[in-house]
């Protein structure tokens, strides 16, 4: 498949573009924030108010293949981030599903995009008990690699766990688990109302 065609079927290279569109976009891809080569979006089918994507602009299978340099991008990005509306003293999650070419880690669609999920923090040691830990424990360890992982941090502590063979939407459906949701499918549960709090305080404060 040509770059061309990946980014005409892929949903979130359709919504970075949206983002960037002169005219309103579609509620759910309201640009909040934005770097060189990554955007923060709503997610659609949020978790909880104050959800957000940071979203690569160019279709690309995950931070880790995206090199050092955008790593460091990301990492300053990050900094920012824990101090944006919604998220602020939140005990926010941020997790990625490390996508390779033949392998989704878990995740629904082969781009870089890395949720941050607000006062889910805490359920980061659940995360160790449900899934692998590799060796590594920092992503610039895996650019040369090629290996799928889930990549998960709250406040200090950061792990990056094997990826291979999981089912769609890993991270989402432990954390339903764990919060007792029956919302698995973030397509079936788009909770617009709570996207749009979360565009208003990011409207608001940001």
């Amino acid at each position: 498949m040509n770059a061309m065609c990946e980014k005409r079927s892929c949903a979130l290279c359709v919504a970075v573009a949206d983002a960037a569109r002169s005219k309103e976009p579609f509620l759910y891809n309201i640009k909040l924030a934005e770097t060189d080569n990554f955007v923060v979006l709503p997610s659609l089918g949020p978790l909880v108010p104050g959800h957000v994507m940071v979203v690569s602009k160019t279709h690309c299978a995950s931070l880790s293949s995206m090199g050092a340099d955008a790593i460091e991008e990301y990492e300053s990005l990050a900094a920012r981030l824990r101090h944006a509306p919604l998220l602020r003293g939140s005990d926010a999650l941020e997790a990625e599903h490390g996508s390779t070419a033949d392998d989704k880690a878990g995740a629904c669609v082969i781009h870089t995009h890395v949720h941050w999920i607000p006062g889910v923090g805490r359920f980061l040691e659940e995360f160790q008990r449900r899934l692998s830990l590799r060796a590594e424990a920092r992503l610039v360890e895996l650019i040369s690699k090629a290996e799928p992982y889930i990549f998960a941090r709250a406040g200090a502590i950061q792990v990056i766990f094997h990826a291979r063979g999981l089912p769609s939407q890993t991270i989402r459906r432990i954390l339903c688990e764990l919060m007792d949701r029956d919302d698995t499918d973030w397509m079936q549960a788009p909770r617009l109302d709570w996207i749009e709090e979360t565009v208003k305080a990011w409207q608001t404060q940001g």
